[in-house]
């Protein structure tokens, strides 16, 4: 292919500046497709951070509603073991699991534990909640029930006698298995998750790893090689909103969105998504980008090159006229490059004039 010629001057002006314009307006809309991805994902995560939210805090407040009635029931208030342990157990009993134990305690601390012996827990918080502080609900963090063995939390209701005056206090121990029961039931993405920390950063629930259940502290995860993920736990136990970036112990990074649950005391639920399920999701398109874009520079290509022959085909013709005509040649008197007399471009004014010209020689 020489460069002199017409088509390729007609390629290389055109394929170059397509390409150039082509690749600023590649990397323009990437950045703007990711960035538009990003904000998609972050708009659904946060959607669904707030469903489940709504959903543990409905768990919540059906079983603080339980609780309510029983610590106001007459029961209850009479703080007479003979009316109320039979009717806690049978509550415990039709929970299905859901309860681990139903107590009441003057304000002394002394309740009727399980052996039907008489325990004291008024050094726990949640005592000191309602006699102490004289809250009207205590929701504890988590804890080992030491008669279960499993992970619980403490609801707990004060009790009033005649004259408003505090008597006792109902406390719940609630199996939290049920809640990760819950929040594992969801439908989840690939690499997605869902879990719940509570006021110290212990995880109560677990979407796809119970094994975390009562294990992973946020706020002290990196010693089990969570690279990041104490700042998010400083935020949510903190009761703060937003989203933070960490690294698992297998290498995988997540975008971790949390938000605080309503009525307790600074519990959080988070969901985590999969970085490379985000960028896959941008990815797919700019691939599908540059192939458009591949495509539109090959029909550049072809159409300059067949501009170049509609362009240069009856320039060829009319030069080799003009070329004739300067070697004195008037043998011919037909030319293919008469087939340009009718064009009104300038390929026929050339023709005709041409022709003209040829008439007036041979007629000197």
């Amino acid at each position: 292919m020489q460069f002199r010629t017409i088509k390729t001057k007609l390629l290389l002006l055109f394929v170059p500046v397509t390409v150039i314009v082509l690749v600023i307006s590649a990397f323009v809309i990437t950045h703007s497709v990711k960035t538009t991805v990003q904000n998609l994902v972050e708009k659904e995560t946060n959607e669904k951070v707030t469903v489940m939210e709504m959903m543990v805090e409905e768990w919540l407040t059906g079983i603080k509603n339980q609780v309510y009635y029983l610590a106001n029931s007459s029961m209850a208030k009479s703080m007479k073991p003979e009316n109320y342990l039979t009717a806690f157990a049978e509550v415990v009993k039709n929970s299905n699991g859901l309860f681990d134990y139903i107590l009441l305690a003057n304000p002394g601390g002394d309740y009727i534990n399980r052996e039907g012996a008489v325990a004291n827990i008024k050094d726990r918080d949640y005592h000191k909640d309602i006699f102490v502080l004289r809250k009207n609900v205590s929701v504890s963090n988590a804890l080992i029930s030491k008669g279960s063995g499993k992970p619980i939390i403490v609801i707990a209701y004060p009790v009033y006698g005649e004259n408003n005056a505090l008597v006792g206090m109902v406390a719940a121990t609630v199996n939290i298995e049920s809640m990760s029961n819950r929040i594992s039931a969801l439908a989840y993405a690939e690499g997605e998750f869902a879990l719940v920390v509570d006021g110290t950063g212990m995880t109560v629930a677990h979407s796809s790893d119970p094994n975390l259940i009562m294990s992973l502290n946020v706020l002290h995860s990196e010693q089990k090689g969570f690279i990041g993920l104490e700042e998010a736990g400083t935020n949510m136990t903190k009761g703060e909103a937003g989203a933070s970036s960490y690294k698992n112990p297998d290498g995988g990074t997540y975008q971790l969105f949390y938000k605080p649950i309503p009525g307790t005391s600074n519990w959080s639920l988070g969901v985590g998504v999969l970085e490379t399920n985000i960028t896959a999701k941008s990815g797919s398109l700019v691939v599908l980008l540059f192939i458009t874009f591949g495509i539109l520079i090959v029909v550049v290509a072809v159409v300059a090159y067949i501009v170049g022959i509609v362009v240069t085909t009856p320039i060829k013709e009319v030069g080799k006229e003009l070329k004739r005509f300067g070697e004195l040649d008037f043998t011919k008197t037909v030319s293919k490059a008469d087939a340009f007399l009718d064009r009104k471009d300038e390929i026929g004014q050339i023709t005709v004039g041409l022709s003209k010209m040829v008439g007036e020689v041979r007629s000197t």
